[in-house]
Parts: structure tokens; sequence; C-alpha cells
């Protein structure tokens, strides 16, 4: 948990300007008091072998992680002044394996050349988050995390295309 979130309203300085530009304070972010650690549980398998006298080795490696209880932006009691506020209100799932394979090519007592080739795949999903609005304005443009997508994603608009006068 960041410094950003806690059980107290924290607040920044900021300039009004009006009144001869006093400084005020404006909440930053609104107090969550049940706000706790993110929970993650990880399954990891691998395999590990070397052949031809150790001149070449092969790495197979699977995880599979599922988080709960991760920050989400969910919906504030708007009397407070704020829309939404951080809540331990997201299921975050990753999975991936790694494919690793060495060889020791030429070996002399001067002279040693190794080739190493890496290769992985992650695939990471939000599986529950408390969803936010459903307007287009809203949505494009921004770098949110939607239930069933990847997070992080990037929502935009479906470009239609130009008319024969050059027009969007």
């Amino acid at each position: 948990i960041s410094n950003n979130f806690g059980p107290y309203d924290i607040a920044q300085r900021m300039y009004v300007f009006r009144a001869n530009d006093a400084p005020g304070l404006d909440i930053y972010s609104y107090a969550v008091p049940d706000l706790r650690w993110e929970n993650t549980g990880t399954f990891n398998i691998g395999l590990h072998t070397q052949m031809l006298n150790e001149r070449l080795s092969l790495t197979l490696d699977y995880y599979h992680k599922k988080t709960k209880d991760a920050l989400a932006d969910t919906k504030a009691d708007p009397t407070k002044g704020a829309l939404y506020v951080k809540r331990n209100d997201g299921i975050v799932t990753n999975h991936g394996f790694e494919v690793s394979l060495s060889s020791k090519n030429v070996k002399l007592s001067d002279f040693e050349w190794n080739t190493f080739l890496n290769f992985n795949y992650n695939k990471s999903r939000v599986d529950q988050i408390s969803e936010t609005e459903d307007l287009a304005y809203w949505i494009a443009g921004k770098v949110l995390n939607r239930a069933g997508n990847e997070p992080k994603s990037i929502y935009v608009f479906e470009w239609a295309g130009i008319d024969k006068d050059g027009n969007g």
C-alpha cells in the first residue's frame, strides 16, 4: 500500500486564485479505514536438464498467480467531494511460461562461445473489479482495469474511416 492511501484523509497544499492567492488545502485522498494488503497465491513448476556432457541446457518454467484484494477505484460517496476511492476490490490472474535454451558451442583454453535463447509468455486478466461508468466519453482514451480484460488496457473508439471527401 503506497503512502497515497490509508485510514486518514490526505491533504495537499493548493492555491486558491481568489483572496490574494491565499494558500489552502485540498483533500488528495479520502480515508479508507478498511484498506489492507493485497493477497497473492502463486504456483510454480519447472524442469531443468542438461545434455551432451553439459554442453546443452534446457529450462522450462510455468507459473500461475492469483491476486485477491487488489486495489481498485470504486465509487465513493459523492457528498465527500470525490467520485472514486481506492478499495481492496479486485481479483487479477497472471499465468505464463518461460523456455530457456543454452549451449556451449566452442570451449577452448583461451576462448569460449556460448549461445543463450530465451522465450516467455505472460497473460494477465482482471477477473473481478467494481465497474465504473460505462459511458463512452468516460472510457475513451483512458487506461482502465475492467473485468474480463488485461490490466491497464487502453480504450479508444473504433475508427470508421473517411468518406469520399476526406472527412472523418
